[in-house]
């Protein structure tokens, strides 16, 4: 289909975008706190968005008395702190990483002993020490994956892929809802009871639906492109355009076919030319002379 089309031209987009951005995001979105040492400070560690801030020579909980007190958390800290750094350099999305420790750091105040607070650090660094090979296992994942499923809801393709699918459904569903309007005037009677088949009339409607078709689809493109978005969102909201207009579509056909069913026979050739002015839409306040 060419909406599916549409979509998976979008996921190439999107992908190089992705990698672009990876390219650019690095040191500063992290944690400062895990910089090295400065001089003079093995009884201390300060930071803004490190671990815990542990400050040894003001010890104001429990949690910071355990850490200062023991050698073994101390070098652990040392060591996870180097480790978190070279993570960070080589790593493609930092912000996932620092969403990642900062959830971690909630863990490490919940702890109430000494062993807890080893165990963590311990989890962390096993953590740490392949972030850098799952998120490329990730990231292939995602480049070979196709579907909605791969992208978070809301983003720009996991919407696009929903507007497709759902384009996909409206468009046979309009062609047959079409269809039986062309069958309905088909089989419209005359006066002397025999078939009246207005030719023109029948083929004026096929031309206008292949000329809406074709309408809808630039005139969206242009509705997305006025938006404004970055990325991948002008083709998104072009789809969602266009399914607005395929819903719009449906339901007049639907009308104008319920409209002539409603005429008697006898009088349908006579009268149905009203039901079928509903399908005009640029000119509808165009009176013939």
């Amino acid at each position: 289909m060419k909406s599916l089309r549409l979509v998976q031209y979008l996921l190439i987009i999107s992908l190089a975008f992705a990698s672009n951005i990876g390219a650019q995001e690095h040191t500063n979105l992290a944690l400062q706190s895990l910089a090295p040492k400065s001089p003079g400070a093995s009884k201390s560690v300060s930071n803004t968005n490190g671990f815990v801030s542990l400050n040894c020579a003001v010890i104001q909980s429990d949690l910071k008395k355990m850490m200062c007190a023991s050698p073994e958390i101390m070098a652990a800290e040392s060591k996870l702190r180097d480790l978190y750094q070279k993570v960070e350099v080589q790593t493609r999305d930092p912000q996932v990483l620092f969403g990642q420790q900062k959830d971690w750091r909630k863990k490490l105040v919940e702890c109430k002993s000494e062993k807890c607070i080893l165990e963590r650090f311990r989890s962390q660094e096993k953590m740490l020490s392949t972030w850098i090979a799952n998120e490329m296992k990730r990231l292939q994942e995602k480049e070979n994956c196709q579907g909605k499923a791969c992208w978070p809801e809301g983003s720009a393709m996991h919407t696009a892929y929903v507007l497709s699918e759902e384009l996909d459904q409206l468009t046979p569903a309009l062609q047959l809802q079409f269809e039986k309007l062309l069958r309905l005037l088909s089989n419209t009677q005359g006066s002397n009871g025999r078939p009246y088949i207005e030719s023109r009339i029948l083929s004026g409607i096929e031309l206008q639906q292949r000329g809406w078709k074709k309408y809808i689809e630039d005139e969206c493109e242009l509705v997305g492109a006025l938006t404004g978005a970055g990325g991948t969102w002008p083709t998104t909201w072009a789809l969602d355009c266009q399914v607005t207009q395929m819903k719009n579509r449906l339901l007049d056909v639907k009308k104008v076919t319920a409209c002539i069913e409603k005429i008697p026979r006898e009088t349908r050739w006579i009268d149905q030319d009203v039901c079928i002015r509903e399908l005009i839409t640029l000119s509808k306040n165009v009176n013939p002379s």
